[in-house]
């Protein structure tokens, strides 16, 4: 299994650059989060760690034994003021300063600079005490004499600013400045880590990488439609109103072709699943349903989901205890109890409610075998949404019973290994497996419902552009933009506004 991982990760080399900067906002409060953490660690480490620094400083400037004690610079002045840096950076002048405070050590340093350009130098003290930092410079001054003229004797230093006690340590905050550094590099690692792991996860991001990563052939397309939540259904559904044109499309499209492979080798029962939950299965079952219908097909959808069903909150019907498909299963009642025709859209089926633990059990019964054998004497296709692979065996057991497979995948969800094996087991099933279905596809950072029309070509999203907004359910009821009727009026009056 390792190496045939790593078989894909090599294969699956492709940078997509919109799935990882959608893997970075979708991921913003850890990226976010990372950095405060970091920030605040380095900010509690530097206050606890660090020593507070003082510092003093007084201002000398260099005047001849005329008492000129003008700020200025020439060749000799500059190199007379270097002279005076090393005396009162000197051994020296730290000994004399040392014996003058009557201490072994002395509590901080002592430095001197040139400014640059005149004859100014500065004599700074660093202590972790305010008072050290400053008698420091002081004694340096007052006693700088007794070195310096046995070296110099043409030139004086004369105290231009007195030097200070200092009240505010210099890294005062050192602490702060850590940790906006920290903050930075904990964003900045954080996005780097999800974008790193986004690129190496073995998983599908594209249409492109369904035929070089996936064993099976790439069946359908279903671009992202976001849901419209408000009043009245939150759920994708192709017979409602606030649903793109484009994803209903994508669903028709589906459809038809099903219909005709699936008439050609006279396979009525079709197996809907994944790999993990969450990646759209029982959506993609419940249009697929609902698009064989409005081809005039007899369709029953069952909720083959019994761990977790959730065809009856899709279509938000009422099941009640008779017509819970777990009833049928385990002869409580019969057949005719639990299946149930939608008068809306004429879509039979059978749902259920409820979780049950031995549901693999219940879908190995002879009643399921009975079901699907009634089934497909009167309905033209039946259509079962059943629990993801990763969780359970029931949509094994379903497939020996099935006579299509039709594998849901979520773009950048499930890894390619764990699809491939999921395949090999349906492989050795009854049912042949027809093909994978990528779902919710995103090609563009921030996607929005309905912009996907480019998969058809421009020219056609360019034709339809206008017919949008005349859904099949929409402002000409189910004379949309599929019929005649719906075009024709819709033309006249987009004419008009012009």
């Amino acid at each position: 299994m390792e190496v045939q991982t790593k078989v894909y990760q090599q294969r699956n080399a492709e940078v997509d650059f919109p799935a990882i900067i959608r893997a970075l906002i979708r991921n913003w409060w850890v990226i976010l989060l990372t950095g405060f953490i970091f920030g605040m660690w380095a900010y509690m480490g530097v206050n606890v760690l660090k020593t507070p620094v003082y510092v003093s400083q007084a201002t000398l400037v260099i005047s001849n034994n005329g008492n000129d004690t003008s700020v200025y610079t020439d060749s000799a002045v500059e190199k007379v003021a270097n002279q005076y840096q090393k005396i009162l950076g000197s051994t020296v002048l730290k000994n004399t300063v040392q014996d003058e405070l009557g201490v072994k050590n002395l509590p901080g340093t002592i430095s001197a600079s040139v400014v640059p350009g005149t004859n100014l130098i500065i004599v700074q003290g660093q202590s972790e005490k305010p008072g050290d930092a400053y008698l420091l410079v002081k004694t340096a001054v007052a006693n700088y004499s007794k070195v310096s003229d046995y070296v110099i004797s043409s030139f004086v230093l004369e105290v231009m600013k007195e030097a200070s006690i200092p009240t505010v340590a210099a890294n005062q905050g050192l602490a702060f400045t850590w940790a906006m550094r920290a903050l930075l590099l904990g964003w900045a690692g954080a996005a780097l880590l999800i974008g790193m792991l986004t690129f190496l996860r073995d998983d599908v991001k594209n249409e492109r990488q369904v035929d070089t990563l996936i064993d099976t052939p790439l069946f359908s397309s279903i671009y992202y439609e976001k849901k419209k939540r408000g009043k009245g259904k939150s759920t994708i559904l192709i017979n409602s109103p606030v649903t793109s044109f484009f994803y209903s499309e994508n669903v028709r499209k589906m459809a038809t072709k099903l219909d005709y492979r699936a008439g050609k080798n006279k396979q009525k029962v079709i197996l809907i699943t994944s790999v993990m939950e969450n990646e759209g299965k029982s959506t993609v079952a419940a249009n697929l349903a609902l698009a064989l219908v409005n081809k005039n097909k007899r369709v029953l959808l069952i909720d083959g989901d019994l761990r977790k069903p959730s065809l009856y909150k899709i279509f938000e019907k009422e099941i009640t205890a008779e017509m819970e498909i777990s009833a049928c299963l385990a002869e409580k009642t019969d057949m005719q109890n639990v299946l149930t025709k939608d008068k809306d859209t004429g879509l039979y089926y059978i749902f259920g409610t409820k979780s049950y633990r031995n549901s693999d059990t219940l879908l190995s019964s002879q009643r399921m075998r009975d079901i699907l054998r009634a089934a497909r004497k009167v309905m033209d296709y039946v259509i079962i949404d059943s629990s993801p692979v990763s969780i359970t065996s029931d949509a094994e057991i379903i497939a020996e019973q099935a006579d299509g497979v039709l594998m849901v995948v979520r773009q950048c969800a499930s890894r390619v290994a764990d699809i491939n094996d999921t395949l090999d087991t349906f492989k050795k099933t009854r049912a042949e497996v027809l093909g994978c279905v990528l779902n919710a596809i995103q090609t563009r950072i921030l996607p929005k419902s309905a912009e996907y029309g480019y998969s058809y070509g421009y020219g056609y999203s360019r034709l339809y552009g206008k017919y949008g907004k005349y859904g099949k359910y929409g402002k000409y009821g189910q004379n949309g933009p599929n019929g005649q009727n719906g075009q024709k009026q819709a033309a006249e009056e987009d004419k008009d506004k012009e």
